[in-house]
């Protein structure tokens, strides 16, 4: 199934791109898109022509993250010993899983689902979200066009749908015994056990596709050292509060920032802190917050956000703590195998390593290490 199916997909997203290269007219998410591109080096280009280039950079990105996913899929299936049977099928899985990204992009320039589906783009606000918009693209259309058999479409349309939330409905919530199936084929876990088959695609998705994304921006797209951090100015805060908290002098604040003196900055806007002004003992991290990755109470990234003292470093407690949203032993042991956590630290520099290797060492030895071993299950993290 998979090849016949991929073969399709590659048609499905040449079409919309030609499409996109053949639009006429911009609607207003495309052209306020469009207005954000508007750079001095960009202004020889026309709105259409910022369009396409834009929209085809941002799906290179999306359809190479379609693809690691897939190929997630294939390593846990695989892993799982359930089959090939099972092992294309998630491989199915893995490719449509972001179905509806296509056409959120073409539609509405950004991969934002709350900019998307929203009043903002009234042809979409019946959706939640792109995982949504994507199991109804392939319930109304793309089933029959990628040939796709009757048997595996309420598996993959659950998959698809759900993939995007971190807590599944109810119907989706089962725990399978360690002997998967008992060897029978999938078409016949099917007939037998159909919510359970539903269920294990949809845990591995979500799993597989947090995973990529933890992956990448724990250690790839976003450096794990910045320039400069941004907090939340809001109203009470002065440059000065910002000086003392963080030990850069008000005047180099006011330069970086372009804060005239005298002057504060609006409300709701956001400061930048220079990193290389910051004394590095300020950038110990605050123990309330180590303490809660530790007890896993920690508040949400929103929360989070909103503190004076959160810095890139806090950041990325926040980035290790979702190891503890991991249902698949696999998933740990790839981890693992990969020394992902080791390659992500040795990326900081000396002084920082310092500050990070007791977090470090704490997700090692108890979000891996001691869930594999105390794990009663050989699938199963919970």
């Amino acid at each position: 199934m998979y090849k016949n199916v991929e073969i399709q997909f590659h048609n499905y997203i040449l079409n919309i791109a030609d499409e996109v290269s053949k639009t006429q007219h911009l609607n207003s998410m495309q052209a306020f898109a469009v207005s954000l591109l508007k750079t001095p080096v960009h202004l020889c280009k026309t709105d259409f022509e910022l369009y396409v280039m834009d929209y085809h950079h941002k799906i290179k990105g999306k359809t190479e993250h379609i693809y690691r996913v897939t190929d997630g899929m294939e390593g846990m299936f695989t892993k799982l010993n359930l089959g090939s049977d099972y092992v294309d099928v998630a491989k199915t899985v893995g490719l449509l899983h972001d179905i509806g990204r296509y056409k959120q992009l073409q539609k509405t320039s950004t991969f934002v689902d709350g900019d998307s589906y929203s009043r903002k783009y009234p042809p979409f606000a019946k959706y939640k979200n792109h995982a949504e918009h994507g199991a109804d693209l392939l319930a109304h259309g793309l089933f029959d066009q990628f040939h796709i058999d009757l048997s595996y479409q309420e598996l993959i349309y659950e998959a698809v749908k759900n993939h995007a939330y971190s807590l599944l409905p109810n119907h989706l919530i089962h725990r399978l015994d360690d002997n998967l199936f008992h060897g029978e084929s999938i078409l016949h876990a099917l007939s037998s056990d159909k919510e359970k088959v539903n269920s294990l695609y949809a845990q591995a998705i979500v799993d597989v596709d947090k995973f990529d994304l933890f992956h990448q921006v724990l250690i790839g797209n976003i450096p794990i050292v910045r320039k400069d951090f941004g907090l939340d100015f809001v109203k009470g805060d002065t440059v000065e509060d910002f000086s003392d908290l963080w030990g850069v002098s008000e005047k180099i604040l006011r330069e970086y920032n372009h804060i005239p003196k005298g002057k504060q900055m609006a409300e709701q806007s956001i400061i930048r802190i220079p990193t290389d002004y910051v004394p590095i003992e300020k950038f110990a991290l605050p123990s309330d917050l180590v303490h809660a990755f530790q007890t896993n109470t920690l508040p949400s990234l929103k929360e989070l956000q909103s503190r004076k003292d959160y810095s890139f470093l806090c950041a990325q407690i926040f980035r290790l703590s979702l190891l503890r949203n991991i249902h698949f032993i696999s998933m740990l042991k790839d981890i693992k195998d990969k020394k992902i956590l080791d390659r992500t630290f040795d990326l900081y520099p000396d002084a920082f390593k310092e500050i990070m290797k007791p977090i470090f060492d704490y997700s090692k030895e108890t979000l891996i290490d001691q869930v594999i071993e105390s794990s009663n299950s050989k699938v199963y993290t919970k």
